[in-house]
């Protein structure tokens, strides 16, 4: 064994300990001044020192600042304060830190407070075990930052800080939280164990925004919701018809729980096939009163669209353009190819005309439909009664002001009361405002007028056959 060169060893002096000759093992060093070791030195048991520079295995324990080593240090363990280590250093046991400078490679990592990597990166072969943290101090943050990173409130729990609030977390039951740390126990009326909850405060918040950067016509950014009828994942089972593909629902607070106010929803419309997928979309609303939505439109996989409305107006179309016959305000047509091309047979003008190819306007008059058919009474007093006028719309009603002939409203009532009926008046939201708007069947005066007429051609007949009798005479 070479000779090793010390002052004293022994705890608390002020010695060095100086090694120049090959390696040399020893006990343990306590030394609380310097340790230079020229040729090397291992030590099996403990070395605590002040400083320390050269190649070293065993532990060291205390403050091990001014820590190096050329080419390496390698030890079991270290267990300082504080450590500022300018060469590499390999830890095959445990590093207990609270602060460490130019780590290259450890073998387990116990954190205190924190690590500082200057230079090479950490690499850490094992486990890495942190403190919880809090939203103001996140046990995993960036330099000089230290509000802002990851934490870990509760057990099973991740969350996200972002300058001392929370900004987003996977809880306990794997839901991505965002905007806020409590799952709605109502979200899309059902408890869910699964999903994504995002939640903003005032009308600046976009929770959610897709934009695609594409040079490409062709594309644009989507969202896709689809379902298999499969009992595990990349189980892609066909469904079937009525399957519930998917749906954007709307909800409001209404106090105590997340009510559905709206959805739009999409069901496999038939049975499908290979390359056959029939879809149809459900719109519905939640009427006032009502705790659950009612299909109000619905889109069907031929393009047929339906409505149904329980009260107001069942269908409302506007269009700017004044009253007219330059603006339609429904066309319809046959021999359509898509939804723009199509041979025109029917117009409604925004001034309420209709127009169309054949000049027909018919009812349903099957004999099989109806009952308690006999002639009608006469109508010659009626037509007689009725006053034709001329008049035209005022300009302030917004109709067109040409003049026009027919009968007013409410002097054909004191003659046929029938032929006349009222409609409530409305606001622009389609409220009743209180007043009322008298209306003519015009088609049924028509028929009166038919009858009278018929009543006119006998009589004229009967006149015609007693001329041609004193003519004769």
């Amino acid at each position: 064994m070479s000779t090793i060169k010390v002052n004293t060893i022994q705890s608390n002096t002020t010695a060095g300990v100086d090694v120049n000759s090959p390696l040399e093992t020893v006990p343990s060093i306590d030394v609380t001044g310097s340790a230079s070791i020229g040729g090397g030195l291992n030590v099996t048991g403990v070395v605590t020192a002040t400083t320390f520079s050269g190649d070293l295995t065993g532990n060291v324990t205390g403050n091990a600042t001014g820590l190096s080593g050329t080419p390496n240090i390698t030890v079991g363990n270290i267990i300082a304060s504080s450590a500022t280590i300018s060469g590499n250093v390999s830890v095959a046991g445990t590093l207990t830190y609270e602060d460490v400078t130019n780590v290259d490679s450890v073998g387990l990592v116990t954190a205190r407070t924190g690590v500082r990597i200057d230079a090479g990166g950490l690499v850490v072969v094992g486990v890495t075990t942190v403190a919880a943290g809090s939203v103001s101090a996140p046990s995993i943050t960036p330099t000089d930052d230290s509000n802002t990173g990851i934490f870990f409130p509760s057990a099973d729990t991740i969350a996200f800080g972002e300058g001392g609030s929370e900004a987003a977390r996977f809880d306990s039951s794997g839901r991505l939280l965002v905007g806020t740390s409590s799952a709605r126990s109502n979200f899309f009326n059902t408890t869910i164990s699964a999903g994504i909850q995002l939640e903003g405060l005032g009308d600046t918040n976009r929770l959610l925004s897709i934009v695609s950067n594409t040079n490409d016509a062709f594309s644009e950014p989507n969202v896709i919701l689809g379902k298999t009828r499969g009992t595990s994942l990349g189980s892609n089972t066909v469904v079937q018809s009525g399957d519930p593909l998917g749906s954007v629902c709307f909800q409001g607070a209404d106090g105590s729980e997340f009510v559905e106010a709206a959805s739009i929803k999409g069901f496999v419309d038939s049975t499908p096939g290979a390359n056959d997928m029939p879809g149809r979309l459900v719109f519905s609303t939640t009427a006032d009163g009502a705790a659950s939505p009612t299909e109000r439109m619905r889109i069907s996989s031929n393009g047929q669209t339906s409505y149904f409305t329980t009260s107001g107006i069942g269908n409302r179309i506007g269009h700017a353009a004044s009253a007219g016959t330059s603006s339609p305000l429904i066309q319809g047509g046959h021999s359509a190819s898509d939804i723009a091309n199509m041979t025109t047979s029917f117009y409604v003008w925004t001034n309420g005309n209709v127009q169309n190819t054949n000049n027909s306007y018919t009812i349903i008059s099957d004999a099989k439909l109806k009952e308690n058919i006999v002639d009608a009474n006469s109508q010659w007093e009626d037509i007689k009664a009725v006053k034709v006028r001329n008049w035209n719309f005022k300009e302030e009603t917004g109709y067109e002001t040409h003049r026009q002939i027919g009968p007013v409203a409410q002097e054909l009532e004191s003659v046929c009361p029938g032929l006349v009926f009222e409609t409530q008046d409305r606001d622009k939201d389609g409220n009743e405002t209180g007043k009322v708007t008298k209306g003519i069947n015009t088609s049924v005066l028509y028929m009166k007028a038919v009858k009278a007429l018929q009543e006119a051609m006998e009589r004229i007949e009967q006149l015609e056959a007693k001329v041609a009798a004193l003519e004769a005479a």
